[in-house]
């Protein structure tokens, strides 16, 4: 994409974005454990924006949402992010890399120390896709959801004093 637009979700587009995410988190259907991603409500992403719990930053291309992600501060000083999706239609167009320098900026301008998440460990495009930008491995955990092990990474990237461009 050669241009980029970040903002706060409104919550008029939750309809939108709990289809975007479950379009783009479709393929983990066939994974031993899909991902959770499938199972979350309009209500749950509503009632964490209203109730403070987390943001969620949209990337738009035209008139329609190319990706989200999903944002908080946490305890420590980092921002953490989840539910990082791009719609199959925008994949390998630099949705994701504008999502997260947005993520990026605003979580420096708060002070944060820096972003993280945690990924499947078998997400290769995501882990690529990190390293690229700058992340780097902060270790290797396993996640047990329905009686199945899911081996995960937590990627992180931290902030060497001042806001990013």
């Amino acid at each position: 994409m050669s241009e980029c637009s970040v903002r706060e979700a409104d919550l008029a587009e939750m309809p939108a974005i709990v289809a975007l995410v479950r379009s783009a988190f479709a393929e983990s259907a066939t994974w031993g454990s899909p991902s959770s991603a499938l199972g979350e409500t309009e209500g749950f992403w509503r009632s964490g924006i209203v109730e403070r719990r987390f943001g969620v930053l949209v990337c738009e291309a035209s008139t329609e949402i190319a990706g989200v992600v999903r944002h908080c501060a946490e305890p420590d000083g980092w921002w953490g992010f989840a539910r990082l999706a791009v719609a199959p239609s925008y994949r390998r167009r630099g949705v994701a890399t504008c999502l997260l320098a947005g993520l990026e900026k605003r979580a420096a301008m708060s002070g944060a120390a820096g972003i993280r998440c945690t990924a499947r460990a078998e997400e290769g495009a995501g882990a690529q896709l990190y390293a690229a930008i700058g992340f780097s491995p902060a270790g290797t955990f396993d996640v047990v959801r329905d009686a199945v092990r899911i081996p995960v990474v937590r990627w992180e990237k931290a902030f060497g004093g001042g806001a990013p461009a």
